[in-house]
C-alpha cells in the first residue's frame, strides 16, 4: 500500500502541490504556504489479502523468481491544509489544483471516484482544511525472497482491464 501512496504523492508533486505523508491532530507544523497531507483512508484486497501466485519471473543473473499478486481497492485521504492567513480562498484554490493533478490518473492506479468536501477552519492546526477522497483500484505484485518465506519487493501495477 506503500507505493500506492507513492504514486499519488509523485502525481500531485509534479503538478506542483507541495506534499507530505499524512499527519495527525496535533502533529501539524507551522505553514507558510499550503500543504496536502497524503494518507490511506482504508484499503481491501479479495480472499482476505492473500497473494495468488502469477508464475515465475526470469531474472539478469538466469535465476527464476516467483510472482504474486493482488487487486487492491483504496480510499485514499487527502487534507488541503492552508494557513489561515491565506483564508478559505488558499485552501480552495489549492483544492482545485489537487483535483485538476488527480483527474490526469496516476501511473499504475486507476482512480474511479473522487468527492470534495467543505473547507472549514480548523483551531488545532491554525489552518483551513478541505478534505479530498479518493477511490482508487491497482494490482499490487510482490516477489519472494530466495527461499520463497516472505515477500520482498512489492510494485504497484495497475488494474486490468
Amino acid at each position: 500500500m506503500h507505493e500506492l501512496i507513492e504514486a499519488i504523492c509523485g502525481l500531485l508533486t509534479e503538478a506542483g502541490v507541495t506534499v507530505v505523508r499524512q499527519f495527525y491532530p496535533g502533529a501539524a507544523p507551522e505553514l507558510d504556504a499550503p500543504v496536502t497531507a497524503v494518507g490511506l483512508q482504508g484499503a481491501k484486497s479479495g480472499a482476505a489479502a492473500q497473494f495468488s501466485y502469477l508464475g515465475m519471473r526470469e531474472e539478469a543473473d538466469g535465476g527464476r523468481t516467483a510472482l504474486y499478486g493482488c487487486e487492491l481497492a483504496a480510499e485514499i485521504l487527502m487534507q488541503i491544509f492552508a494557513p489561515r492567513r491565506g483564508g478559505s480562498a488558499a485552501c480552495y484554490a489549492e483544492t482545485e489544483k489537487v483535483v485538476a493533478a488527480l483527474s490526469g490518473g496516476a501511473a499504475g492506479v486507476q482512480l474511479s471516484g473522487l468527492s470534495v468536501g467543505a473547507c472549514g477552519y480548523d483551531a488545532q492546526s491554525d489552518c483551513f482544511v478541505c478534505p479530498v477522497r479518493a477511490q482508487a483500484q491497482a494490482y499490487v505484485y510482490a516477489v519472494t525472497d530466495e527461499d520463497e518465506t516472505e515477500f520482498t519487493d512489492f510494485i504497484l501495477k495497475g488494474a486490468v482491464k
